[in-house]
């Protein structure tokens, strides 16, 4: 499977008003059923908003269940701003199940919501609160990742007004590794890096 080029914005109705009920929500999601191939993440921007007012149930922009397929994750931005009122969920950037078959750098993560947590690992039971403790726990990976606010243009406006593009101030901009197969971007503009 090959993901790339998408923009997802969740957590918001198509009028801009906040989703604020207790569900658990999931940007891009590797389910343990998908066959052995391989699993490529390039360019994406997910954007997850909202407040979670009950519950415990936990949200996440990319989370992997299946640990046997080679999976490579670049370049990527992954805002959680969902925030719990009175729930108890964790809001993660990132889940894996471990490190076999794993490899992720030069990705953009950002968690800063009430219970944002910027990772989870060995299947949501190790919280990784920091980029170094990622790095520590994945040895490897998350080398050129960031941990920042992307500073996107409008990821809680409307259908009309809603953009998750960077802005030019983004750490974003130019930390981007080069992929000579994703030479364009979501708008169809030539990537320079």
């Amino acid at each position: 499977a090959y993901i790339f080029n998408n923009l997802i914005d969740l957590g918001f109705d198509e009028n801009g008003t906040m989703d604020n009920s207790p569900g658990k929500i999931i940007g891009i999601y590797k389910k343990d059923s998908i066959s052995s191939t391989q699993f490529d993440m390039y360019y994406n921007t997910i954007y997850i908003g909202g407040n979670a007012t009950t519950g415990s149930k936990n949200t996440s922009r990319y989370k992997n269940d299946r640990a046997a397929t080679a999976t490579n994750i670049y370049n990527n931005i992954f805002w959680n701003a969902r925030t719990n009122t009175t729930g108890t969920a964790k809001h993660y950037t990132y889940s894996i199940p471990g490190i076999t078959n794993h490899s992720s750098n030069a990705n953009l993560h950002f968690a800063n919501g009430t219970g944002g947590v910027l990772a989870s690992f060995n299947s949501d039971t190790t919280d990784l609160q920091n980029l170094t403790s990622m790095q520590n726990n994945i040895p490897g990976q998350f080398l050129t990742s960031l941990n920042s606010n992307p500073i996107l243009l409008n990821p809680t406006g409307d259908t009309a007004t809603m953009n998750l593009s960077p802005q030019a101030s983004s750490p974003a901009v130019g930390a981007a590794l080069y992929f000579p197969t994703y030479t364009t971007d979501y708008y169809y503009f030539t990537r320079s890096f």
